[in-house]
């Protein structure tokens, strides 16, 4: 309508192939790629399509509905999304250090990351956040990097300067600005090092972080202080649970 131009995507009708030669997205190098997309009254649904990225394969698809505000792109159901691709600095800087407060700071980063979706809803408006909703599964392997909270942990364990890190398999949730997850085992070297907690958007987190160590045949978990920028183990609180289990 005339007099309502805001409606034109919800009243739009479209068919066609769109594609590129090449593509940079925070640090994910994307090869040729060419999709079909169809609009049927404000309905877009992108047909599911592969193409490379950082020397592994990406896989794609998804619908959003232009009627809604906002605008919500959405996988349709179970995809192995990023599948053996090497993970860059840029990638670590952009996305990584989200996920888990290692990489804050971080330099020197690589590995082979895996991420598989059941469910995927990223809103295709700036100022929404919170409406983003993930629900998977990733994991890295050939993992190294150097950080300052790396660092800690490896003076702590006693393990070497530079280690190989495998990420097991994580599930995880993304809602209302907020990632968390129960279990993340990093195997640093021969020692499994396990967080859980919450990460927001705004770089505030709750989280632990489980030693390899035992006392009483139980491992030692500690929190994790500061803010995802500035992660620390919380020393106060390691010695408090040192003390706890002797007595």
């Amino acid at each position: 309508p005339k007099n309502a131009p805001e409606e034109c995507n919800a009243n739009l009708n479209a068919k066609t192939t769109f594609g590129f030669d090449k593509a940079e997205y925070m640090g994910f190098s994307i090869g040729k790629s060419d999709f079909d997309v169809k609009i049927d009254k404000g309905l877009m649904l992108i047909a599911p399509f592969s193409s490379t990225v950082n020397s592994g394969k990406l896989n794609f698809g998804g619908s959003a509905n232009f009627s809604e505000k906002p605008a919500l792109l959405k996988t349709p159901g179970q995809t192995k999304i990023f599948d053996n691709i090497q993970i860059t600095q840029q990638t670590s800087d952009a996305l990584l250090s989200y996920v888990n407060p290692v990489f804050a700071d971080a330099t020197d980063v690589s590995g082979i990351l895996n991420f598989d979706c059941e469910k995927l809803v990223v809103p295709l408006e700036k100022g929404f956040d919170k409406a983003i909703a993930i629900t998977g599964t990733f994991s890295i392997t050939n993992m190294k990097l150097g950080s300052p909270l790396l660092n800690q942990i490896i003076q702590l364990t006693g393990g070497p300067a530079e280690p190989v890190i495998t990420v097991q398999p994580t599930n995880f949730t993304v809602a209302d600005g907020i990632i968390s997850y129960d279990n993340m085992q990093m195997d640093i070297d021969k020692y499994p090092v396990n967080f859980a907690g919450r990460i927001g958007l705004d770089k505030k987190m709750q989280m632990t972080v489980t030693l390899p160590w035992t006392r009483g045949g139980r491992r030692i978990t500690v929190p994790l202080k500061g803010t995802v920028n500035h992660p620390e183990i919380d020393m106060s609180k390691f010695i408090e649970t040192q003390v706890q289990q002797e007595l």
